[in-house]
């Protein structure tokens, strides 16, 4: 069986880490960026099945990833979760209108992540 690609844009380390430690133990390949320059170049390079994307990254931020992403119609089919602190209506119209395939707001409960990312990835 061939493993689904996430990846991780994240810059607070030890949140990617326990991220990509929860998702391996689903059996996911997960790739880190530490900023939105490092991640854009991974999706670009590694065309990952779903992105949870960090809003506020260092480098490009995350509606610019968001954006880049979507506007390139050899990645525009890659689901991306916007993953982030900021809570504000304005934010997460701002996301959709980026092209964000859903929107979770920190801290949040693994168990409804991962509902959202197997809806997007086509898992039961």
């Amino acid at each position: 069986m061939i493993k689904k690609k996430i990846l991780i844009i994240e810059d607070e380390p030890d949140a990617a880490a326990l991220l990509k430690l929860h998702l391996e133990k689903y059996n996911y390949e997960v790739l880190l960026a530490g900023d939105g320059k490092e991640g854009y170049r991974l999706a670009r390079t590694r065309a990952p099945d779903l992105i949870l994307l960090d809003l506020m990254i260092p480098e490009m931020d995350g509606f610019w990833v968001c954006s880049m992403v979507k506007s390139d119609k050899k990645f525009a089919g890659i689901a991306i979760i916007a993953l982030t602190a900021r809570s504000a209506p304005d934010d997460m119209k701002t996301a959709k209108e980026c092209g964000a395939n859903d929107y979770v707001v920190k801290p949040f409960e693994f168990s409804e992540l991962l509902v959202k990312i197997r809806g997007l990835i086509g898992e039961s």
